[in-house]
């Protein structure tokens, strides 16, 4: 029997968007990877390139 260890919708998003390294600015490959805040009915996703300093911010609406 094989068992599958839980993964939240959220963790699933925060990988989707690990796998992309590379700033949207520069295009380095230094990209830190994605921290995650969550506030009432919002979940941002948020990192800093190692290279330029710019920030990347991606963020998620839940319905009411």
């Amino acid at each position: 029997m094989t068992v599958f260890a839980a993964v939240s919708p959220f963790d699933r998003l925060r990988r989707t968007y690990e796998a992309d390294t590379r700033c949207t600015s520069c295009g380095s490959e230094d990209a830190s990877g994605w921290t995650v805040r969550a506030s009432g009915r919002s979940v941002r996703y948020e990192r800093e390139c190692l290279s330029c300093g710019a920030r990347e911010r991606r963020e998620i609406r839940l319905p009411a």
